[in-house]
C-alpha cells in the first residue's frame, strides 16, 4: 500500500462529526487508486494509535471511529518507526501524538491531515506536507 495521507487526532475527530471534508479526500485517494496502472498497487491513508487514542478521549464518536478503521483504505499495518526518533522528535515537538503523526508522515512521505495547522508550524518541521482542514 502506497500511503499517502497521514490523519492526526483532529482529522480523525473531524471525520467522526461528519463534515464531509476527510470523506472527500478519502474519496480522492479511492479515485487516485483507480487510476494507477498496477492494478496491484492502492493508495491508502494511516493514522498512528496514539491519534485514534487521543480522538476518542476527546469525545470523538467511538462508532465512527470503528467505521474509519474498517475503512478499505485504511494502512492497518504501517513502517515501523526507530524508537530513538519518536523519543527524539517528541521531546523536540512538546507532543507524543504530534510526534507520532510527523515520523509516519515523513517516513512514509505523505502529507498530514488536520485541523490544527500551527502544531505543525515548528522550524524542525520545514518541508513537511499538510493538508489543512477547514469547516
Amino acid at each position: 500500500m502506497i500511503l499517502r495521507v497521514v490523519l492526526d487526532a483532529s482529522a480523525v475527530s473531524a471525520y467522526t462529526e461528519s463534515t464531509g471534508l476527510v470523506g472527500e479526500l478519502l474519496a480522492e485517494l479511492a479515485d487516485e487508486t483507480a487510476r494507477l496502472a498496477d492494478s496491484s498497487l492502492v493508495v491508502g491513508f494511516g493514522v498512528p494509535d496514539i491519534s485514534l487514542a487521543t480522538a476518542a478521549a476527546q469525545a470523538a464518536d467511538a462508532d465512527m471511529i470503528g467505521v474509519l478503521m474498517r475503512h478499505p483504505l485504511f494502512a492497518t499495518e504501517t513502517e515501523a518507526i526507530d524508537t530513538s526518533d519518536w523519543v527524539s522528535v517528541a521531546g523536540q515537538l512538546g507532543n507524543a501524538e504530534t510526534a507520532a503523526v510527523v515520523l509516519l508522515a515523513m517516513t512514509a512521505d505523505a502529507y498530514v491531515v488536520t485541523r490544527d495547522v500551527q502544531r505543525y508550524a515548528v522550524a524542525l518541521l520545514d518541508g513537511l506536507n499538510i493538508i489543512t482542514l477547514t469547516d
